[in-house]
């Protein structure tokens, strides 16, 4: 027989294609086992997913990422302008992106996607896409709202990408990780359990002030 070594963050794909996982922490073996078991150990103790941890640190998967452009922190806005790593249920997803070029870049595309626990991707808008691009100098902050994605009660995970001219200058896997709560937004309707997911264009913007 053969033994195929699968390697990914992706949980829906390991948890379907493999049996067993290994868990791999700073290059060494951290736990070996189900992978029921393994990707739960995942998702609850990956230091990189702390809401104190500026993204500015966490390591890159291409050597190359984040000279040109790079991006510094992520967090979530309430709608009381605080950052904050949860939101109510039905209040409007908005995080503030911080970042930073090296020299003037023009027409920069920002990538935002959003995973659910598991490793499925729920949305992923490019601001290119909506016609949107930027242009930055030194260190910028970006606000990106999504006014109609409402999304279950549960936990969430973002990765961000950042493109110049078609080329690839940062990328940062599950950055931010987010909760979305049970408690409800006093605008939305009582959760009754049968919501789904509702894939809309998020609204982007530069901005210049400081948030709480």
């Amino acid at each position: 027989g053969r033994t195929v070594l699968f390697v990914s963050h992706n949980m829906a794909f390991i948890r379907t294609l493999c049996p067993k996982t290994i868990f791999l922490e700073r290059g060494r073996v951290f736990e070996f086992g189900d992978s029921q078991k393994i990707i739960s150990e995942y998702l609850k103790g990956s230091d990189l997913l702390n809401f104190n941890v500026e993204i500015r640190s966490l390591p890159r998967a291409n050597k190359d990422f984040g000279k040109e452009l790079r991006f510094l922190d992520c967090k979530g806005v309430s709608k009381h302008s605080y950052l904050v790593n949860s939101f109510l249920f039905g209040e409007i997803l908005k995080f503030r992106l911080t970042g930073y070029s090296k020299d003037l870049l023009r027409d920069i595309n920002i990538g935002f996607r959003i995973e659910d626990e598991t490793g499925v991707p729920l949305t992923g808008p490019r601001s290119m896409d909506q016609g949107v691009s930027f242009t930055v100098n030194n260190t910028f902050n970006l606000d990106i709202s999504f006014p109609n994605l409402h999304l279950s009660p549960g936990k969430y995970y973002v990765t961000l990408t950042g493109i110049y001219r078609g080329v690839c200058l940062d990328q940062v896997e599950k950055c931010l990780s987010f909760e979305v709560r049970n408690e409800i937004d006093e605008n939305v309707k009582p959760y009754s359990g049968a919501w789904g997911k509702i894939i809309t264009n998020p609204t982007w913007e530069l901005c210049y002030e400081d948030l709480h």
